[in-house]
């Protein structure tokens, strides 16, 4: 994500509740939705759980 922006918005129910840097918002989670969206599994770590498989 970084690599394409440095800032983000966070939805829920068709409305922002948080805008900020990236780093910031997942450093900080002040939303119960961002707290659900840091547990989902991201694409690096699916890909590093498939390195290991593979072995």
């Amino acid at each position: 994500m970084l690599s394409v922006a440095n800032r983000m918005a966070i939805m829920y129910a068709s409305e922002k509740v948080e805008i900020d840097l990236i780093k910031s918002i997942f450093e900080e989670l002040l939303h119960p939705y961002t707290h659900t969206l840091n547990t989902l599994p991201s694409y690096e770590r699916e890909k590093d759980t498939s390195k290991n498989l593979s072995n």
